[in-house]
């Protein structure tokens, strides 16, 4: 049995100026050419304010190593500014179809007290309820008790699915959490979360446990230790899960920061679009031919090339001002950049 740490997963998070997240590109490691291959984009759209407008994934098909829009999330706000519903839709025939709806209630100081969640009824064309969570805020509009209802199409009516309790230390960080499940009228327990924190308020430890009916007690279950850096972000973590005699190393996640600024100079990207933001043509400074695939702000491909030269200049003409994803496919593996075409 192999005992030493193996890569698994790896992700990439990008910055503005503003230092609102951008986007992210996560990759899974390839255990035969021992190296790590890009899955999918996530590609962040931001409002005047500054809040997140849409965000889409753009997902790796197999075989043919494409890179296909899958998943459009768009963000609505109230008058207040406040999250007020968030729009899932699924990628197909071209176009974006809805697939689900969550709607947010918020109290006379802007606590969230109810969500509703609906999915789309394609033959139907309505959106059909699925569930909903009533939150109950304490004085500092932090969610003590959290009650979930699943909709049941043959009643008509909400039915009590889970229940959520909440406590908090004197920081007002989660100190713990325990899950309930209504089962034959009454609520019983069934998991519950135990954290620790640092001098400086920072998560060192989280415990999970599970409820064994038979014995009427908390098991064990798994556990995740937290190391930070100077700067009060998370530096590594490990987790752990118990096999009814000792705990074993499950996952380890290492963070890598970048400057304050979250900006990569240049030089450090490969490969490079220039000029960048564009105007009637772009090129590619790579170390090889070729394939390229260019996606507009919507996911969706509005440009392809087969065996592109290095630094060949390539027409933009046609593309309408905004933020395109070209993804970079050649015997190194498959790339992604962005460019703004700005006139």
């Amino acid at each position: 049995m192999n005992s030493n740490w193996q890569n698994a997963n790896r992700s990439l998070y990008f910055h503005d100026a503003s230092e609102n997240l951008s986007g992210s590109e996560y990759y899974s490691w390839n255990a035969n050419n021992q190296e790590f291959v890009l899955s999918v984009i996530e590609n962040n759209y931001r409002n005047e304010e500054g809040r997140l407008d849409s965000v889409i994934l753009t997902t790796m098909t197999f075989p043919t190593m494409e890179f296909i829009p899958s998943t459009k999330i768009n963000y609505g706000y109230n008058a207040e500014g406040l999250l007020d519903t968030l729009l899932y839709s699924s990628y197909s025939n071209d176009i974006f179809v809805p697939s689900s709806l969550t709607t947010y209630v918020y109290d006379e100081n802007n606590s969230v007290i109810e969500r509703y969640s609906s999915f789309w009824d394609i033959e139907s064309e309505i959106w059909v309820p699925s569930s909903k969570l009533e939150s109950t805020p304490n004085s500092e509009g932090q969610s003590e008790v959290d009650i979930n209802y699943l909709f049941s199409e043959d009643n008509q009516q909400w039915i009590e699915n889970t229940r959520v309790t909440y406590t908090y230390n004197q920081s007002g960080k989660v100190s713990s959490l325990i899950t309930e499940g209504f089962i034959g009228g009454s609520w019983r327990n069934s998991s519950r979360v135990l954290n620790e924190y640092d001098n400086s308020n920072n998560l060192i430890m989280e415990t999970r446990d599970i409820w064994n009916n038979a014995d009427n007690e908390w098991r064990n279950n798994t556990r995740t230790n937290y190391t930070n850096t100077s700067f009060n972000k998370i530096a590594q973590f490990v987790s752990e899960f118990w096999n009814n005699t000792e705990w074993i190393n499950g996952q380890r996640g290492t963070y890598i920061y970048s400057e304050p600024s979250g900006l990569k100079k240049v030089s450090e990207l490969n490969p490079v679009v220039y000029p960048n933001p564009s105007g009637a043509e772009i090129r590619l400074n790579i170390e090889e031919n070729s394939d390229l695939h260019i996606f507009d702000a919507l996911g969706k491909l509005v440009y392809a090339s087969i065996n592109y030269v290095p630094n060949e200049a390539l027409s933009t003409k046609h593309l309408n001002q905004g933020l395109y994803l070209i993804t970079v496919k050649n015997s190194s593996g498959v790339k992604a950049i962005r460019f703004v075409k700005a006139e």
